[in-house]
């Protein structure tokens, strides 16, 4: 029976350019972990062993949700090795590769922007202890059975600043030499692919989630050329399309693009300013309607016409519009709405023609709302949805007699 310290060695799980990771069994506790051995014959490179030795104690002093718990740091014919928790899932990566055709899909989106929330989460606890990690991309995030996110491999993790409360008896960087690459050139933040290790600070993480986004939406990584030489030069000046520009001709929101570009930014100081900021962002996102259709409308153009069947409801997002009524006098404005206002919702509801028309007055913004959004959002065959609709037809049955008093003289309607 072949044991890696007090683990017995299960067979191998992964290989990597660092080493192998074996599934282990601790016959004194009763618990399997997943054992990361140095690769055989790298014993001699103290540069590596320095390397692997300094992922052990940063990870194992980073006590977060998001991040594998290591067990034990140890040695084993000489190749040190660590235990960590034994995890169980997929990449993210292979979930990409799995909803390719799918990705920008509402829920697919969705379900992409609480994986990535979640490695904000552990970066910007690791970013509190003065940890950064330079390696964040698809393969490297870990989707378990019921939902756990772990961030993994901290094998290029560093130190910055004076401000670490971390204790490492070993410098991870000692011996690298100054033109050494750090990271994955598809996902290089352009300090990294410049090769300026001193300018790679929290901004470069927020660079590599964003870039973990971008392959999320897009289907592959930001950065993909024939030769590992052009795709670093790539990396370094940015070259790479827009992410609206690289889903082709599939819509995706704009405000979605402006976060994942800025967090992209070429220039450091043109990026959030921490991890958090561009979480923020993400989560405002993620409860402002993002997954509705957006309409742009010129100033001046008519949104719908006053009698025509009511197909979809309508949220400014930016700019105003008018409600106009058509009558035998001509054409009167009822009222003036902005930003954050709705319209269009009673005629959805009831199946009824519009009893009024809308205008813009400036260039508008608009989210649309069809019936099968408000199906999905109100149940409209439950319960609820049923009281929803007999509230909307009483209004319109009201709005109605109040037009024909109105029509009598017997009332007015004010555009207030």
């Amino acid at each position: 029976m072949k044991r890696i310290g007090p683990y017995v060695d299960e067979g191998e799980i992964a290989r990597g350019g660092m080493g192998v990771v074996k599934a282990g069994f601790d016959p004194r506790l009763r618990r399997r972990a997943a054992v990361k051995l140095l690769a055989e014959g790298k014993e001699e490179d103290a540069e590596r062993v320095r390397r692997f030795v300094a992922e052990a104690q940063i990870t194992g002093q980073l006590e977060h949700p998001n991040i594998v718990p290591v067990h034990q740091l140890g040695a084993h014919d000489g190749r040190p090795y660590l235990a960590m928790r034994e995890v169980h899932g997929v990449t993210l990566g292979d979930i990409i590769r799995e909803k390719r055709d799918v990705l920008l899909e509402p829920a697919v989106i969705e379900d992409s922007l609480r994986t990535i929330l979640r490695v904000c989460d552990a970066m910007a606890y690791a970013h509190s202890r003065g940890v950064i990690h330079l390696d964040v991309k698809p393969g490297n995030i870990m989707v378990g059975r019921f939902g756990q996110v772990y961030l993994m491999d901290w094998g290029l993790a560093r130190l910055v600043g004076e401000s670490s409360s971390l204790d490492l008896s070993v410098d991870p960087l000692r011996g690298i030499r100054k033109n050494q690459m750090l990271g994955t050139p598809a996902y290089m933040a352009p300090e990294m692919a410049r090769s300026k290790h001193a300018r790679c600070g929290p901004q470069t993480d927020v660079f590599l989630i964003a870039a973990t986004l971008w392959h999320a939406l897009v289907g592959r990584p930001p950065y993909l050329e024939k030769t590992l030489r052009d795709t670093v030069y790539k990396a370094a000046t940015g070259d790479r399309p827009r992410l609206d520009g690289a889903v082709g001709d599939q819509p995706i929101s704009p405000r979605l693009v402006e976060i994942v570009e800025r967090g992209m930014a070429h220039k450091i100081e043109d990026r959030y300013p921490s991890v958090e900021a561009f979480q923020r962002d993400l989560e405002s996102f993620l409860r402002g309607g993002w997954f509705l259709p957006i309409r742009d409308v010129s100033a001046g153009a008519v949104i719908y016409n006053q009698g025509v069947e009511g197909d979809a409801a309508y949220i400014i997002q930016r700019g105003r519009a008018e409600v106009f009524i058509e009558t035998g006098a001509g054409s009167r404005t009822v009222r003036v709405m902005g930003a954050g206002e709705v319209f269009g919702e009673i005629a959805v509801l009831t199946g009824a023609p519009r009893t009024a028309g809308v205008r813009a007055l400036d260039d508008v913004r608009l989210l649309v709302v069809n019936r099968e959004v408000l199906e999905k959002g109100l149940g409209l065959n439950s319960w609820i949805g049923s009281f929803v609709t007999t509230l909307a037809e009483r209004f319109r049955e009201a709005d109605a007699r109040l037009r024909r008093y109105e029509r009598r003289g017997l009332a007015t309607i004010s555009p207030d």
